[in-house]
């Protein structure tokens, strides 16, 4: 059972949301607790400082910013091309086409990708970056 999260105004009650620190968690997981409030609050204060994307494990979490962000584009999808550990950098959307293509060729297989959310969401957004860096480390790929 799907809940949506609303993002408004933080509680009185703001805690530190990753284990060891103040700061806001670029994954989910490093959250001390994982419920509805330490969530949301932790979105809210990622989306305020422009950083859009969150990651769950293998789950990508973005909040539409409503405005152009200058983290995409050719030397973005560089650095996520050519990064052996995507863990180290900042949760994306070019990580998880990056995750996809690698599928792909490493297993020769087809691979899925699920963008959901609710109108506005940023979906077509979202698929466009996704298909933007397929389109770009996919040149000249022949078989794929």
């Amino acid at each position: 059972n799907l809940r949506r999260l609303h993002l408004g105004p933080a509680s009185d009650k703001a805690r530190p949301s990753p284990a060891n620190s103040g700061d806001m968690a670029s994954d989910l997981s490093e959250l001390q607790a994982v419920d509805e409030q330490a969530i949301s609050e932790n979105c809210r204060a990622r989306y305020e400082k422009d950083e859009i994307y969150t990651s769950c494990g293998r789950l990508l979490i973005a909040v539409n910013p409503y405005k152009a962000l200058p983290i995409y584009g050719p030397d973005a999808i560089a650095q996520y091309q050519g990064s052996m550990d995507r863990a180290s950098l900042p949760p994306h959307i070019y990580s998880v086409a990056a995750n996809a293509y690698e599928g792909m060729v490493r297993e020769g297989k087809s691979q899925s990708v699920i963008i959901s959310g609710e109108s506005g969401a940023g979906k077509t957004e979202s698929a466009r970056f996704f298909l933007e860096y397929m389109a770009s480390v996919g040149k000249g790929a022949g078989s794929l």
